[in-house]
């Protein structure tokens, strides 16, 4: 018959070999078991993501974990990078990301930095490190992500820019950007700084109503007038210039519309239109001169014709057939007067 204690020994037997329905491996195992499924799930959605994640251990610096993304991005075999310390992936000149982050000044850092790849190419990263600590010791965790394609996207842009920038300063009229919800100048190309003397931080501090001059309020009566309107602007010195202004709509990417101030310098233009006017008026001037000429011509001709009559001698036949020929001349003189009326009609009406 069994006593009590070897009862007591068998039931320790059950559990530390596991055996009976108290063991210790029935209770421990599933949940051991459940943790490293946890776990496993926990790693495949770290190798699933597309930055590259590591864990350093403090102070050292060394890695002592890291996602599929990491060797992927870097180059290296998962064992090579864990023989690594995170200096090693750092390129000269380049901080330490390790030596950035402390638990009690600095325990998040975000930074944009170069890592090293296996074959000494540089890949740009924006980094995030965070301080934790566990088991005992402090650790690291940086998520880098690999913003390459950013910074081409943005160097593309920015050359985009850069180049439509240098047309504009190149375009010979006067540009400037204005906002109408402050009515303030955004804008001013070089063409325009040159013609109102004014530089190009001065006049973003100016509003288009500050270079009209007075009589000339058709140029902001309507900011959105897309028609080309006639005035003057004042310069920087008070003077004036005559201006030929057109506007046109820009909406920006984000719903934005400002408008674009095209100004050309026409005085050149007003100068031309003055020596056309006054080339036609003399010329107007001419053809009633010229209208008159033939009856100055005819009457002394006439009395020099009526003298000879009366004087016949040997030159009378010979003044008058010259009196004849002068007559002649002064109807064709006649015609040309006409040609020349049809001429200034169409000078007045074309020009």
């Amino acid at each position: 018959m069994k006593n009590s204690s070897d009862d007591h020994w068998d039931h320790l037997r059950e559990q530390i070999i596991g055996l009976g329905e108290h063991s210790t491996r029935k209770n421990y195992y599933p949940e051991l078991q459940a943790q490293l499924t946890d776990l496993e799930r926990f790693r495949a959605l770290l190798d699933q993501s597309n930055d590259a994640i590591l864990l350093i251990q403090l102070p050292v610096g060394r890695i002592t974990d890291l996602n599929w993304s990491a060797c992927e991005q870097l180059g290296y075999r998962r064992d090579e990078l864990l023989n690594l310390q995170i200096s090693d992936l750092t390129p000269p000149g380049t901080p330490d990301p390790s030596r950035l982050v402390t638990a009690d000044l600095h325990p998040t850092q975000t930074l944009t930095t170069c890592l090293l790849r296996q074959d000494g190419s540089k890949i740009c990263v924006e980094m995030t490190i965070r301080f934790t600590s566990f088991g005992g010791n402090d650790y690291l965790v940086a998520v880098a992500r690999d913003i390459s394609e950013r910074n081409r996207i943005l160097e593309a842009l920015t050359e985009s820019e850069n180049r439509y920038r240098r047309v504009v300063q190149q375009v010979s009229d006067g540009l400037m950007i204005v906002d109408p919800e402050n009515e303030g100048i955004v804008e001013t190309n070089m063409a325009l700084q040159q013609l109102l003397g004014y530089t190009a931080g001065e006049l973003v501090h100016l509003s288009p109503v500050d270079l009209v001059a007075d009589g000339s309020t058709t140029l902001t009566a309507d900011p959105s007038a897309t028609v080309p309107v006639e005035g003057e602007l004042i310069r920087k010195d008070r003077s004036r210039v005559p201006v030929e202004v057109r506007k046109n709509p820009i909406t920006y990417p984000e719903g934005k519309v400002v408008f674009c101030w095209m100004i050309r310098d026409i005085r050149g233009r007003r100068e031309l239109d003055r020596i056309k006017r006054e080339a036609l008026q003399q010329i107007e001037q001419n053809i009633v001169q010229f209208a008159t000429l033939g009856d100055h011509i005819r009457n002394p001709l006439a009395v020099i014709v009526g003298l000879a009559d009366l004087e016949e001698g040997i030159y009378t036949k010979q003044i008058l057939r010259q009196a004849e020929e002068i007559d002649r001349i002064i109807d064709r003189l006649d015609r040309g007067w006409f040609e020349s009326e049809k001429v200034r009609s169409f000078i007045k009406k074309y020009y």
